[in-house]
């Protein structure tokens, strides 16, 4: 990710980490929406922008600079007390604070409210009262206060500490962003919430016509559109001033969920742009598969208040997948068929063969080697086991976790600006890191720990799974071979079924294997006539039922290396991702001229990013834990409904048998990265 060493113009060009992606401009500048690497969006509309509020008349140029204002500004970039406070008595100017700027235009109360200074914040307001609300003069932040740096920086306790000082939340710099059109660029929901207390309005436009709630789905923070809508009481079928709806520039970006948060605020899932293009038909046409899946999701589960998913647009041109979508609706044992073409195929190979076994293969063995019934016996027994323990696993629970409501989601953020309200802590005439007060505000509101879609608290190693649209438990993986997750709940089910499998496929295959032999090699030639059409399906199940125990076979084998080292295979998947990441940044160091001391500067790629604190030491004693695992933290959820009974567990939960915390939807793009919707692979 591109980093920026300008701090104010990191600011103004609204970058989420730095980075847009490389495809979308800088918010405020112009035609934001729709932008698509300098092509013109064929599926926005245009249209007249909402009136914004008036915006503030540009600020006048700084003044040059001096050696005290040098020394002042270093100072509160510091952080210390005492330089501080030695630093501002060295100014012309003691008491207004608010007049004094660095070389870019920017005041002392904007450096401090973005570094999360809160003590220094304070005694800049208490000595100049008037710096809450001073705007920048910066070209590139023009009108832009105190209070808008702090919403960028996800300062929750300068926020507070602004908002009591008597900033205006209705503030807007000269795109027309106020401090919550800020917070939901970057995401910071406890923010957003804060700011929503203080009086702020969820329906202010910018001066492009997007309200803030527009941005939250643009960028993919699908925390910040959960508050938006439950909590702020934001439309979601609002359009912007190119009539496009939040829903709709969620499914043009790919961002799965901030589609199920919008539609679980009740958004249109039918409500097209002016050209008549749906936003699940605009996610397809962009090839975003995970927003599609969502969609899917989302009508296989008969919500949306009883409203058909439309499949494409009315004209029935490509593209519309209005068979997928029906597909999509039709479940069996509640699981939407679209998930079950392996399950089906399966059973029906699996009739085919026994049909095969028993009506050609045994009388072939029997006339001319001599009957045998143990064999018989075997490959019905192993076969009713592998569909009873399939079964099992593709319509049984996988391990799901029970979801909150709004009330949930409102305690956990009251608790969260309850921590950050503590005072900063002085010691030797310097601040204790100031910013130790967000950090329970951080914890208690990281994805790794609640889900903004269950709206519950997440225990460790769970995850949100898109086909179903829940939290499970101890989250391994979806597969397609079963339908569904595999979580705590399932997974030695799934093994049992694999088992059960191999075991089937071993004993048909030599069986059938040994029955073409004896036809091919000892038969006669009127004999092979007459078992022409029986050789032939013979023979291809057999190649079918070898591809499938070599499948089953290496899934076994995978499952118990990762079982043997008290790893889930999401965790596994994550763990080589960050090694393959850390070699692609030693190689861009590398080829950019870096050489051999930008390499050594970044950690080696084998080194397993983060260290597996769940291994007990030993293959037994992993084996043992994940054998006698719990339900993963489901039956605590359950019989604490508001999530309190998991807010304590840390890194040490995986000692007794639990595991990691994943950090996952959680890194990269707002809270999503790697925790977004689950990808279909075993």
């Amino acid at each position: 990710m591109r980093e920026d060493p300008d701090p104010p113009r990191q600011l103004a060009d609204g970058l989420v980490g730095g980075d847009l992606g490389g495809s979308s401009p800088p918010p405020g500048s112009g035609n934001n929406f729709g932008y698509n690497g300098g092509v013109t969006n064929p599926h926005s509309a245009t249209g007249p922008a909402p009136l914004a509020a008036p915006l503030p008349p540009p600020a006048p140029a700084p003044p040059p600079l001096t050696d005290a204002v040098t020394v002042f500004f270093a100072a509160v970039r510091s952080r210390s007390v005492r330089t501080f406070s030695a630093a501002a008595l060295r100014l012309p100017t003691t008491r207004l604070i608010s007049g004094v700027r660095d070389g870019a235009g920017h005041t002392a109360a904007h450096w401090a409210a973005l570094d999360g200074s809160s003590m220094l914040l304070e005694l800049l307001l208490l000595s100049d009262p008037a710096a809450v609300d001073t705007p920048s003069a910066s070209t590139a932040q023009g009108g832009q206060t105190p209070l808008m740096w702090a919403a960028v920086g996800g300062r929750l306790q300068a926020t507070l500490l602004l908002l009591r000082g008597g900033a205006s939340v209705g503030a807007r710099d000269e795109r027309g962003y106020d401090a919550t059109a800020h917070a939901a660029q970057y995401g910071h929901v406890a923010v957003l919430y804060a700011l929503l207390g203080g009086g702020a309005s969820p329906a202010g436009v910018d001066a492009d016509g997007h309200t803030p709630l527009h941005w939250a789905a643009y960028m993919g923070h699908h925390g910040a559109v959960t508050a938006l809508c439950l909590l702020g009481g934001a439309l979601p079928d609002v359009r912007d001033g190119r009539g496009m709806t939040p829903l709709l520039r969620a499914s043009e970006r790919g961002h799965a969920l901030a589609v199920l948060a919008l539609l679980g605020a009740g958004a249109d899932p039918n409500g097209a742009n002016a050209e008549g293009v749906l936003p699940r038909v605009l996610a397809a046409t962009r090839g975003h598969e995970r927003v599609v899946m969502a969609f899917d999701t989302w009508a296989s589960l008969g919500r949306g208040g009883g409203a058909p998913l439309a499949g494409g647009r009315g004209d029935g041109t490509a593209g519309t997948g209005g068979w997928a979508s029906t597909l999509g609706q039709r479940r069996l044992a509640g699981v939407p068929l679209r998930q079950l073409p392996v399950v089906i195929g399966y059973w029906v190979v699996l009739a085919a063969s026994l049909v095969i076994y028993f009506a050609w293969v045994v009388p072939t063995l029997g006339r001319t080697i001599g009957p045998s019934a143990l064999h018989p016996v075997a490959v019905l027994v192993t076969s009713v086991a592998s569909l009873a323990t399939g079964a099992r696993t593709t319509f049984g629970e996988a391990g799901l976790l029970p979801q909150g409501t709004p009330t949930t989601f409102r305690r956990r953020l009251e608790r969260a600006l309850a921590a950050a309200s503590t005072p900063p802590a002085v010691r030797g005439g310097d601040t204790a890191d100031s910013l130790a007060a967000d950090a329970p505000a951080t914890t208690l509101l990281s994805p790794s720990r609640f889900c903004y879609t269950c709206l519950a608290t997440r225990p460790p190693r769970s995850k949100h799974d898109a086909s179903t649209d829940r939290c499970i438990a101890r989250y391994d993986h979806y597969c397609p071979w079963v339908g569904g997750p595999v979580g705590a709940a399932n997974h030695r089910w799934l093994l049992a079924f694999g088992v059960a499998t191999f075991a089937a496929e071993v004993l048909f295959v030599t069986a059938a294997g040994k029955a073409l032999w004896v036809v091919h090699v000892v038969g006669s030639g009127g004999a092979r006539s007459v078992d022409g059409g029986w050789v032939a399906v013979a023979a291809v199940l057999t190649t079918l039922h070898t591809l499938i125990g070599a499948f089953v076979a290496g899934l076994l084998a995978t499952q118990a290396q990762l079982i043997g080292r008290n790893l889930t295979t999401n965790e596994a998947v994550a763990r080589g991702a960050g090694r393959l990441a850390t070699a692609a940044l030693v190689a861009s160091r590398v080829g950019r001229g870096g050489g051999a001391a930008a390499a050594a500067a970044v950690p080696p790629p084998d080194r397993e990013p983060p260290t597996n604190v769940y291994d007990l030491g030993s293959r037994r004693r992993n084996c043992l834990a994940f054998w006698r695992a719990d339900d993963g933290g489901v039956t605590a959820l359950r019989t604490s409904p508001s999530g309190s009974a998991l807010d304590g567990l840390g890194s040490s939960a995986g000692r007794t048998g639990g595991a990691v915390v994943l950090s996952g939807m959680d890194g990269g793009r707002g809270e999503e990265g790697t925790d977004e919707i689950t990808p279909l692979a075993t």
